[in-house]
């Protein structure tokens, strides 16, 4: 998802060589601060060139699309989640989707919950890919523990 931005950056070469030595060697574009910090300003002092109302949008809604995703990553949720603790929360309440929600899929939770978990057909699917691996978290990461690790 993160790719996805990329389409949002304004087409802006920082070391162009139009820009002075000196200037060059204070601006640090690997740096996600400076990225999401830069102004239109500071962009037409460095270049020279002034940047048009398309690119400042094209900035802002970047910088913002980047913020929004470093909150994201630094909630509490960051932690792994148990495969065993899954495995658990679904055999005892499966049927409401609780497991889906826990697992990060928040709207699939909500369509098991409104139909009983799939009139408890779903619900034995999700036990089954649960213990086999196969449903893991929705943001790709591993389980841990796994029912491997005991």
């Amino acid at each position: 998802m993160l790719t996805m931005a990329f389409f949002f950056v304004p087409t802006v070469t920082f070391a162009s060589p139009k820009i002075a030595k000196e200037k060059q060697q204070n601006l640090d574009v690997t740096s996600l601060q400076r990225l999401l910090n830069v102004t239109p300003h500071e962009y037409t002092e460095l270049t020279g060139k002034k940047m048009n109302f398309g690119q400042v949008v094209k900035l802002k809604l970047t910088q913002q699309f980047f913020k929004h995703q470093i909150l994201k990553s630094k909630s509490l949720d960051d932690e792994p989640k148990s495969q065993i603790i899954a495995f658990l929360i679904c055999l005892l309440v499966g049927f409401l989707g609780i497991h889906r929600y826990y697992l990060g899929y928040t709207a699939i939770g909500v369509l098991q919950t409104l139909t009983f978990g799939g009139c408890l057909i779903w619900w034995i699917i999700d036990i089954i890919l649960i213990l086999s691996g196969t449903l893991g978290p929705a943001d790709g990461s591993d389980y841990y523990p796994t029912f491997e690790d005991l």
